[in-house]
């Protein structure tokens, strides 16, 4: 198989995404997955860091608490479902009923695959102030129909009109140290977050039209990968909860100031050539190529690498976003019934893919046991896509979220069924992931 198209349906396991800025798919905090997100009023101790630093300030939270071993994914595929895209990744092969389904079920524009993993290393809260560090990214790749067909099926030589199409990439990779504090004003809780950015790394790939010769009967396709790998930047969160006896409401601004700027001065790019001969298995001589390290990227550099590196920079940001939510907590039997909307105000790609979402949540405490329920919605046009390539009028927006959790004491799993949204009419599919473990005095 194609080592880039390789690349792109693996990196899933390799690349994660910041706590600070995450889709509203996807929340950093596990409990808050158990609900679909719907937790803006109900995170507590060093959940509030990544959340709403003003739940610090409320009464009744823990004196102390730590988090540990967070980790979250989400990941969707569209065009190809999960076990498609594991054994494309694992160098699986498929027979010919098999391989024709496959190409049967990707749209005219190609397959996408997109995700991100949260992994918020350490949160400490005490009292009223919280530290955490986390690390991450966020990434889409598109891949063009036709050169799904050239992993399946590999060249075919009575074809002169392969056509590569929107099989490109971008992925972008920081780290985030953040405190936050929260105060309460009799009824209201106010609070600030502040985060340090470090970007470190951003990138994009794409593979060009191949060149055919008509008379040896051969094809010559080049790829590139483009990108840098330093920066700064910074951002502020601030947030107010309101406790209304057994009705309790929030609302949250993150990134209400900030910046994240890239390292332009540190540009490289990475070049690769394959044909009609490796096509079909050019794992071993794309890896040759990869390990020749990259050269700079100037206005010498071939027309690709400069092509490639087009709008690295768009978008490379944490965009503001506005979140406002409520729970109810039911009398005597203590169900918390929680909602939450969300919506980025810019669009920047390092928040995610869902510009504007609404979640339900149910949780319910059981001794030891706290299982949970949610559903989230995409709401409709309101879809941020990492590669330009895709029109806005594909970028159908249908995503939905249904989810479970379970806390057991200090652990909390999360799992979810995932649509993604759609393209050219076709869902995308995917699933979500997260756990994690609290330890509150």
């Amino acid at each position: 198989m194609m080592r880039m198209f390789r690349t792109a349906v693996a990196t899933l396991g390799v690349v994660a995404a910041l706590p600070g800025g995450v889709a509203a798919q996807l929340s950093p905090v596990p409990a808050a997955n158990g609900v679909a997100g719907a937790y803006l009023t109900l995170a507590r101790g060093h959940e509030a860091l990544w959340i709403n630093p003003a739940n610090l300030g409320l009464a009744g939270g823990p004196s102390v608490s730590l988090g540990l071993a967070n980790f979250g994914a989400s990941f969707s595929a569209l065009g190809l479902d999960l076990e498609q895209v594991r054994k494309l990744a694992d160098g699986g092969t498929f027979d010919a009923a098999a391989r024709a389904q496959i190409l049967g079920k990707i749209p005219s524009d190609g397959a996408n695959i997109r995700g991100q993993v949260l992994v918020p290393v350490i949160g400490l809260q005490i009292g009223k102030l919280a530290f955490g560090l986390g690390a991450g990214a966020v990434y889409d790749y598109n891949v063009g129909r036709d050169m799904v067909d050239l992993a399946l099926n590999g060249y075919n030589q009575s074809r002169v009109d392969y056509r590569i199409g929107n099989t490109n990439g971008r992925q972008a990779t920081y780290f985030d140290a953040a405190v936050a504090y929260g105060q309460r004003f009799g009824p209201i809780a106010l609070g600030v977050t502040g985060h340090y950015i470090v970007p470190r790394a951003i990138d994009n790939w794409r593979i060009f039209e191949p060149e055919f010769d008509l008379v040896n009967r051969t094809m010559r396709m080049q790829a590139f990968t483009a990108g840098t790998n330093a920066g700064s930047g910074f951002s502020v969160d601030v947030g107010g909860t309101a406790n209304l006896g057994i009705l309790t409401v929030s609302a949250v601004l993150q990134n209400v100031a900030g910046n994240v700027t890239w390292n332009e001065d540190n540009l490289a790019y990475r070049q690769f050539a394959f044909d009609n001969t490796n096509v079909g298995d050019a794992g071993e001589v794309l890896a040759d190529q990869f390990s020749a390290g990259t050269a700079p990227l100037t206005a010498t550099s071939p027309l690709g690498a400069i092509q490639t590196a087009d709008g690295l920079f768009s978008r490379a940001f944490l965009p503001r976003t506005l979140r406002v939510g409520s729970h109810l907590k039911l009398p005597v039997l203590g169900t918390r019934v929680s909602a939450q909307y969300n919506n980025q105000l810019q669009e920047g790609f390092l928040g995610g893919f869902w510009k504007s979402s609404v979640s339900v949540g149910l949780a319910q405490k059981i001794l030891f046991f706290t299982p949970s329920i949610g559903y989230a919605r995409q709401l409709s046009g309101a879809e941020t896509t990492l590669s330009s390539v895709v029109a806005a009028a594909q970028a159908q927006s249908d995503g939905q979220l249904l989810t479970a959790g379970l806390g057991l004491g200090p652990l909390n799993i999360a799992v979810a069924q995932l649509t993604d949204g759609r393209r050219s009419n076709t869902d995308r599919e995917g699933l979500m992931v997260s756990v994690g473990l609290t330890l509150g005095f």
